[in-house]
């Protein structure tokens, strides 16, 4: 992980991390990027919030585009400021499918349990808890970014 903190009066906080694409290192990557954040001084929630963004994600980018095979490269790059975190999380896997970001669309919950759908809540949380959301793959490289707010204010 490289981490820089700049400037007395404002606190930036710049950190990447860069793991293989295997669920057992998920955890802990996430921990270091929030161990990282200390200086922002996020609430709980807000850094609950972040880790909940970053393991969906990187979860979707495992299971989707490496399907599920070990050894890939996953890197997390997070800019944060006393107000704002912008995020960015590449890989070399499969493309999104038609290149763009899924609708994240909650789905009806007042139905049988086995009615349920088994997946598709993910990017209804990614796209409620967060902002500026983009999808672009570049030179066979998926690049995911988002933004959040930090204002002093529980989610």
């Amino acid at each position: 992980m490289t981490k820089t903190v700049s400037s007395e009066t404002t606190i930036a906080t710049e950190l990447s991390i860069e793991f293989e694409s295997d669920p057992k290192l998920v955890a802990g990557a996430l921990g270091q990027i929030i161990d990282g954040l200390s200086e922002l001084d996020m609430s709980a929630d807000q850094s609950g919030a972040l880790e909940l963004v970053l393991a969906e994600v990187v979860n979707n980018v495992i299971e989707h585009a490496y399907s599920e095979e070990a050894g890939h490269p996953v890197a997390i790059d997070v800019r944060g400021a006393p107000n704002r975190l912008s995020c960015r999380v590449t890989d070399a896997g499969k493309a999104m499918p038609t290149e763009r970001l899924p609708k994240g669309v909650l789905h009806d919950l007042n139905v049988e349990l086995d009615e349920l759908p088994e997946g598709g809540f993910g990017w209804f949380l990614i796209g409620e808890l967060t902002e500026n959301i983009r999808y672009k793959r570049i030179d066979g490289k998926n690049h995911l970014s988002f933004s959040m707010s930090l204002e002093k204010q529980s989610f």
